[in-house]
């Protein structure tokens, strides 16, 4: 972007002023900021040169401002200030153009308003009308109809009538039309308000050249309203065995500043933090005693006890914090957007491409029958990559459809990860329960026994055979009152895990074929107990 800059030029005591040109050559955004990297050419002249470079964002953060001359000669920045200045109106032109417009538009719907009411006043006429008979028709039993004049009187009306409601239809999309240009330029205004602060800042340079010359100015300076995030999309190909990755970053930047045709580069770095080591606090341990002040207002009353744990609460939020401590990675990570991009100042985001991947994926499915009733599809992959990645949404494709979204956990160069490509409506799962029986163990125990029986059925109405993984799960007693026992899986489990109680099974099914599966299991209590969770 290239903005005009003010020079003002002290030199042996005479002052003059010239205008140059600087343009942003370069950023880097950050999460929640941007730093952003303006050049400019000079022409200094010996001793001291006051630069002014005006018109720079509100948002500008003042004492990140870093300035930097190349030049033949010595030339040494004895002083920078960062000064704020209010505005009027924030591009009071555009905008004012943008309102008369919208001001203009509200004036021609108010007129096809007024049109539209007057034919309907006319269509009400013309009812009111068709239900008089003409005159010399016949307005009594006695007399005889006159035909021609009631078919001449009605072929009026109907004429008359439906070239009004052609007017209204026409009246009516005129509206629609100047309805949706007005909204449109209401959006434009908005994003104009929002995107062009009411006020700017301005650098003051004040240089000492120990001689006259030219040389380059470099200014740095970070800019809040800024932030960006990663998105994918994922293409999986199951009958090639491939997923395609797109891995991009999304940009949104609401500093003022239009960034046109500048090197853009994503970090994950956070500027804004502190970058001083924290102080570890001694973590100290006390037991808790009611504050005496609290228990003198309760009377040592019982009742009383949650008004002397507020007054010790208290006691304990006046006590000495410790500094806030810092979030801080070891690492952060750079990706330098290859050629020159241009991002506008304002709501919407700008996607940029960090990098394309494709991947031999492993494809498989996967169900969880007492969650949900639906077979998904997962595709393995190892990110081959050297950049990682960044969790984020990915929009899915699959064969060319758009199936959904799904989430894209932090993957490292070499890990491999599943990932969710969405619900295939060829593979159908149901669960039901089959059995539920209660008994009493005995005469003489004093134990309850409930026995379930749960059947799985999964089909296959695909043209290819697939495989299935289906993931189940057993109650687990939490207590030693409650016993599980009697389990019989068929067919046996591959996995069991007997912590969690979970189980999966993978079941190859041939196409339009379907596998079973039956889960008999009984959980035994006391009698007068009742188990939560069970049902």
């Amino acid at each position: 972007m290239v903005r005009k800059i003010v020079v003002m030029l002290l030199a042996a005591g005479a002052l003059c002023a010239a205008e140059i040109e600087s343009r942003i050559v370069r950023v880097t955004v950050y999460p929640g900021m941007a730093l952003v990297e303006r050049e400019a050419a000079l022409n200094l002249k010996a001793g001291a040169n006051t630069l002014t470079l005006t018109g720079l964002p509100a948002v500008l953060v003042d004492e990140s401002v870093h300035a930097r001359v190349t030049s033949g000669g010595g030339v040494a920045i004895e002083e920078i200030k960062v000064e704020r200045w209010f505005l009027s109106r924030a591009d009071e032109g555009e905008a004012r153009k943008v309102e008369t417009a919208i001001l203009d538009l509200e004036r021609q719907i108010m007129l096809v308003d007024g049109e539209q009411k007057s034919l309907a006043a006319k269509e009400k006429f013309l009812h009111s009308i068709q239900a008089t008979p003409p005159a010399g028709a016949g307005q009594s039993a006695g007399l005889k109809v006159d035909a021609p004049a009631w078919n001449s009187a009605l072929f009026y009306i109907g004429t008359q009538l439906n070239k009004i409601y052609s007017e209204m239809a026409e009246f009516e999309l005129k509206r629609r039309a100047l309805k949706e240009e007005k909204e449109a330029l209401e959006k434009q205004l908005a994003e104009l308000q929002s995107a062009k602060p009411r006020e700017d800042k301005s650098i003051e340079l004040t240089l000492r050249a120990d001689a006259g010359g030219t040389g380059k100015l470099t200014v740095t300076y970070l800019v809040s309203d800024v932030t960006w995030w990663p998105g994918y999309e994922i293409r999986a190909l199951p009958g090639e065995g491939r997923m395609e990755l797109l891995y991009t970053g999304q940009v949104r930047q609401k500093s003022g500043e239009e960034w046109s045709d500048v090197e853009l580069s994503l970090s994950t770095s956070q500027p804004a933090r502190s970058a001083t080591v924290p102080e570890l606090w001694p973590w100290d341990l006390r037991l808790w005693q009611p504050s005496r002040v609290a228990m003198q207002k309760a009377g040592g009353r019982e009742d009383n006890a949650v008004l002397a744990a507020s007054f010790d609460k208290a006691e304990e939020m006046m006590a000495p914090e410790a500094p806030a401590g810092i979030d801080s990675r070891s690492t952060s990570i750079l990706f330098a957007i290859p050629g020159l991009r241009t991002i506008a100042s304002g709501e919407e985001p700008a996607r940029v491409v960090i990098a394309r991947s494709s991947y031999a994926a492993a494809m498989s499915y996967i169900t969880i029958p007492k969650l949900s009733s639906f077979v998904y599809l997962q595709g393995k992959i190892v990110n081959e990559g050297l950049a990682p990645l960044l969790a984020g949404q990915a929009m899915v494709y699959v064969d060319g459809d758009y199936v959904g979204k799904t989430a894209i956990k932090p993957l490292a160069p070499g890990e491999s990860a599943d990932l969710s490509l969405g619900i295939d409506e060829g593979l159908k799962v149901k669960r039901e329960l089959v059995k539920k029986y209660e008994r009493n163990k005995g005469t003489l125990s004093k134990k309850q026994e409930m026995e379930y029986d749960y059947r799985i059925v999964i089909e296959n109405f695909k043209k290819q055979a697939v495989k299935v993984k289906v993931v189940d799960q057993l109650p687990r007693p939490l207590q030693e009152e409650i016993e599980l026992g009697d389990v019989k899986l068929s067919p046996p489990p591959e996995e069991w895990d007997k912590d969690k109680q979970q189980v999966s099974w993978t079941l190859e099914i041939k196409p339009g074929g379907k596998s079973e599966l039956l889960l008999h299991f009984t959980v035994s209590s006391p009698r007068s107990a009742r188990v939560i969770g069970l049902d």
